[in-house]
Formats: C-alpha cells, sequence, structure tokens
C-alpha cells in the first residue's frame, strides 16, 4: 500500500460555470452503467499527476516529470565552457578577441562580449541572460554569471543558471611588440 501524505489528499471538485455558454457540456444520455456521459473535453484532461521518479504532485509535461527531477537527469549546460583564459595586453589595456585585439575596461558590456565570443558550445542553447559577478581586480580573475533555456523534449523547456571563470593572463598585442623591438625594418 503506498502512504499518501495528507497534503495531497484533496478530494478535486470541477466547478461548472454555465455562465460562459451554455454548450461547452455536452451530456449525451445514460450510459449503461446508469451514469450521464460527460463529453467536455476540459473536464478529461488531467489536472495534476504525479511524478514517475519522485511521486510529487505536478503539472502533466511530456516527461511526466517534476521539475527538479528533469533538471537532476537532464544538465543543458554539458558542452559549454566553464574555464577559459582571456589574454590581455597591459600597455594598452586591450584584449584578445578570436581574431583581434579589443579594447575594453573590467565589467563592461565590451569585456562580456569578448568572454562570450571566446565561450564555446553556447551556440546549442538560447542566453537569457549574462553577467559579472565581483571579484578582487587584482585577482586575475573574470566571473560571469549565465543564465541558458533549452527545450529538452517535446515542449518542455528546461533553464539554468551557472558560473563561468576567467584567467586573465599577460601577453603583449602586436602593436606593443613593434614598439618594444628597436630593430624593425620597414620598407
Amino acid at each position: 500500500m503506498l502512504f499518501e501524505p495528507e497534503i495531497y489528499r484533496h478530494n478535486q471538485t470541477f466547478d461548472l460555470d454555465h455562465s460562459e455558454n451554455q454548450n461547452d457540456i455536452t451530456v449525451t444520455g445514460v450510459n449503461k452503467h446508469g451514469g450521464v456521459q460527460v463529453t467536455d473535453q476540459k473536464l478529461l484532461i488531467a489536472q495534476k499527476i504525479r511524478c514517475c521518479v519522485c511521486g510529487v504532485m505536478t503539472d502533466p509535461n511530456a516527461a511526466n516529470t517534476c521539475i527538479n527531477c528533469l533538471k537532476s537527469q537532464i544538465d543543458i549546460t554539458e558542452g559549454i565552457t566553464k574555464n577559459g583564459e582571456l589574454k590581455h595586453c597591459r600597455e594598452c589595456n586591450r584584449y584578445l578577441t578570436v581574431t583581434s585585439w579589443k579594447q575594453c575596461e573590467l565589467e563592461s558590456s565590451e569585456l562580456l562580449a569578448v568572454c562570450l565570443k571566446n565561450m564555446k558550445g553556447l551556440k546549442k542553447v538560447k542566453l537569457l541572460d549574462a553577467k559579472f559577478i565581483w571579484t578582487e581586480p587584482h585577482s586575475r580573475r573574470i566571473k560571469l554569471k549565465l543564465t541558458v533555456q533549452q527545450e529538452v523534449q517535446n515542449n518542455t523547456m528546461l533553464q539554468q543558471t551557472f558560473g563561468v571563470e576567467f584567467i586573465v593572463q599577460n601577453a603583449q598585442c602586436d602593436d606593443c611588440k613593434q614598439t618594444w623591438t628597436p630593430h624593425t625594418w620597414t620598407s
């Protein structure tokens, strides 16, 4: 015998509102067992179901699991870079993007764009939010908090928030290399 907690013992009744439209409820007559057969489709849809993993009452979805069990089974952040390195030029305060050096201040929208471009795996999910987490400036760390969303099963959207950490490494950009090299010849 299954134990059913007190909070799940609801005597759920369906209130029929006749003020909207009299044709919403269709009574087709008495069935062979003596009851009235109601063919209103709204009454036949399950209002709450039990999760197939933990047994908690939840709204019906394609997976028939609650949100907590779905989050524990599926990780939509798999394949997304969670640690990375950023090359920074001390002389001109520029950061290396994929192809070029870009002037950025700490915690600016330009630096956020550089960090997101250096991450792999963001194309398979929808990015909802990205923001900086404050760190000490001398720690040489840049931390981001990202919120992503992805459809995991039929019309079931899953949203997760996770952190990404970048280590800032010093490097010279091409322009600063030319200024510090005294024996360059150009024609």
